[in-house]
């Protein structure tokens, strides 16, 4: 379980990062090979389209409908409140692929929550339950006394 001082958990961070860069440049990578090319379009309007054109029109489709925005935004609001890692990098992937896929603004937002929720749990929490940081720790109870009442 490696630190460093800015509480870079590496077990934990690390995979999530990769899992995050490698979904987005995915997303990227299918938006200019999948769906932007003239190719794509005039084969998916033919009369018997192949089976590539199924998810390009879904992707198209989500994006006119800004569904890749809002997945986002709801993915980062969620993340933000439960305080959950799973829904952070969820919030980040989607957040990503909606900026790719023209819905910038509500995935912009659904990102930066995700960001906020992954960057403020501390580094022993590995599924983001607990206290978080800057955040006081419960009163103490004070002990209760052995003697009995009115003594």
């Amino acid at each position: 379980m490696g630190f460093d001082r800015s509480g870079f958990r590496l077990r934990r961070d690390l995979p999530a990062l990769v899992l995050v860069v490698a979904a987005i440049t995915g997303a990227v990578y299918y938006r200019r090979y999948g769906v932007e090319p003239r190719f794509w379009a005039a084969a998916c309007i033919a009369r018997n389209p192949p089976f590539g054109c199924v998810p390009r029109a879904a992707v198209v489709w989500l994006q006119g409908q800004n569904l890749w925005g809002w997945t986002a935004l709801v993915l980062g609001l969620a993340a933000f409140i439960t305080r959950r890692f799973s829904l952070a990098i969820a919030a980040l992937i989607i957040g990503g692929a909606a900026v790719v896929n023209f819905n910038a603004g509500l995935g912009m937002f659904g990102a930066a929550l995700g960001a906020w929720t992954w960057l403020r749990l501390s580094p022993g929490e590995p599924r983001g339950r607990g206290t978080a940081r800057g955040q006081a720790e419960p009163a103490p109870v004070p002990p209760r006394s052995r003697s009995a009442p009115g003594d």
